[in-house]
């Protein structure tokens, strides 16, 4: 009997999209280039007011479907309760990749595909065991977990996971936000 312990766990949920309404909300943020973005722009400025996207009130219905997504899977993890920190957009040109990253400061991270095209690249994760592997000679690739996107599907992952995406063949539209634990009675 094989035993899977440690497991990292991956939420993928369905979002129903008002794109008009979100792209007329991306409209009045500022935008410029990342260092981990290779072909595209973001709203992502460290400390300013563009970090905080989904706090725009005109996105109420928008953050209160993720609230929902993002407590299911808290509450399925045995996680304390969590509350967006910070909140940004990323549009990725035609050939546009993410390097490999993580988010740190934060306990769950997640990516909301506004566009993604039928065979956007994948969100690919990298085995947080990797640093500790020393011996083993694989008969396939373990290393490496890609996950198909596609419009409306939001990721929440644990914010410690490297993460990246390869290059892509149209441009693709993704709002990404990291949490911290909301204040509870508990501790």
């Amino acid at each position: 009997m094989i035993h899977q312990i440690f497991p990292t766990q991956i939420g993928t949920y369905n979002i129903n999209l008002d794109k008009e309404l979100i792209y007329s909300v991306m409209r009045d943020y500022n935008v410029g280039l990342l260092r981990v973005l290779d072909g595209g722009i973001t709203s992502y400025a460290r400390g300013s007011a563009s970090d905080f996207f989904l706090s725009d009130a005109r996105l109420t219905n928008l953050v209160q479907d993720i609230y929902s997504k993002l407590n299911e899977y808290t509450n399925t993890l045995y996680l304390e309760p969590c509350e967006i920190a910070t909140s940004w957009f990323n549009k990725m040109d035609s050939n546009g990749s993410v390097r490999q990253h993580r988010h740190t400061g934060s306990v769950v991270s997640g990516a909301l595909y506004v566009d993604a095209p039928k065979g956007s690249s994948p969100l690919v994760f990298s085995d947080p065991l990797n640093g500790c592997r020393m011996m083993e000679l694989c008969t396939r690739s373990q290393f490496q977990y890609e996950l198909d996107v596609y419009e409306g599907l939001l990721i929440l992952f644990p914010s410690w996971l490297q993460h990246e995406t390869f290059p892509q063949k149209e441009p693709r539209t993704v709002i990404s936000f990291n949490t911290y634990h909301a204040l509870t009675t508990s501790f």
